[in-house]
């Protein structure tokens, strides 16, 4: 009997043992599940907002340079000197000179400053007017843009009056303080020129135009197709961040509706969305430091050609 009773007592004792061993070691499978994803939503989390890489305007722009000095007027008692004749070649070769002289280099002569010098004398003759400024507010940047002249300095010397010849004439302008230092001036490295004689004011009087220059080429700008590449870059980023916000925002209203399976999912489809827009945002935050880097060095080269 004794036996029997001690039998039973420990056949009772691991059926309690497995009960309580049951009870211990299974989990809800819906709770595990529910777990797992939620480790993996938090991993596919957004390394960084787009706002944050381009909170900051690219350092693009083109500083530009232009000089203009009072222009230059100058009448003599003995208006014969008016028949003088100023010629191109000989006013550039006089400028040269007095450059040579102070041992600068030479200018560079320029057919499209010439233009734009060449536009400026038959303007000031046709509106009758003596200044940098035309009556309608084009200057020395518009003429040099206008004739296709791509700079990151320009300047402009004008004379009117009467002259004896080439020589007198930058004679004059090297007397003139401002007129001087832009013939002197080592930022430019191109020059154009122009002159014309006709009627100013019921005198006839020559007109005199030189338009300094140093091309934008003399800088190495930033590829044109590197900033456009930006911009498509910020808009797929855009897309894609807008996306992600609207799945996400679904995904965590559904979160204890949907079945484990379905949410695993979604969450699934989410972190490789993830995945794709932190990708291309490298490569973004790369090109973008890689252009800021040439943008840096072009503004740094523009700040050299300064008066």
């Amino acid at each position: 009997m004794f036996k029997l009773m001690k039998s039973i007592l420990f056949v009772l004792i691991i059926g309690i043992v497995v009960i309580f061993s049951h009870e211990f070691f299974t989990t809800d499978p819906e709770k595990e599940n529910t777990q797992s994803v939620a480790s993996n939503f938090a991993v596919g989390s957004i390394s960084e907002s787009i706002k944050e890489l381009f909170q900051k305007d690219i350092a693009e722009k083109i500083h530009q340079n232009i000089v203009q000095v009072e222009p230059l007027k100058r009448f003599l008692d003995d208006q014969s000197s008016s028949s003088g004749e100023l010629t191109i070649a000989g006013t550039v070769q006089a400028t040269n000179a007095e450059r040579v002289k102070s041992g600068l280099s030479p200018l560079v002569y320029n057919a499209k400053l010439e233009a734009a010098a060449q536009a400026k004398v038959n303007d000031m003759f046709t509106r009758q007017y003596f200044a940098h400024d035309a009556p309608t507010g084009e200057g020395p940047s518009d003429l040099a843009t206008d004739a296709g002249y791509a700079f990151v300095i320009v300047g402009e010397n004008l004379a009117l009056g009467h002259f004896v010849d080439d020589v007198d004439l930058v004679t004059a302008w090297m007397n003139s303080p401002g007129h001087r230092e832009n013939i002197m001036s080592t930022s430019y490295t191109e020059i154009g020129v122009a002159v014309g004689k006709g009627m100013y004011e019921g005198q006839e009087v020559w007109l005199a135009v030189q338009e300094f220059g140093t091309p934008l080429s003399a800088c190495n700008a930033p590829e044109d197709g590197t900033k456009a590449a930006l911009d498509t870059q910020k808009k797929q980023l855009d897309n894609m961040d807008a996306e992600l916000s609207k799945l996400k925002a679904e995904i965590e209203e559904q979160k204890n509706a949907l079945p484990p399976e379905e949410y695993n999912k979604k969450v699934n489809i989410y972190n490789a969305k993830v995945a794709e827009y932190n990708i291309l945002l490298e490569r973004s935050k790369k090109a973008m430091a890689a252009y800021n880097v040439e943008v840096t060095a072009f503004n740094e080269c523009v700040g050299k050609y300064t008066k």
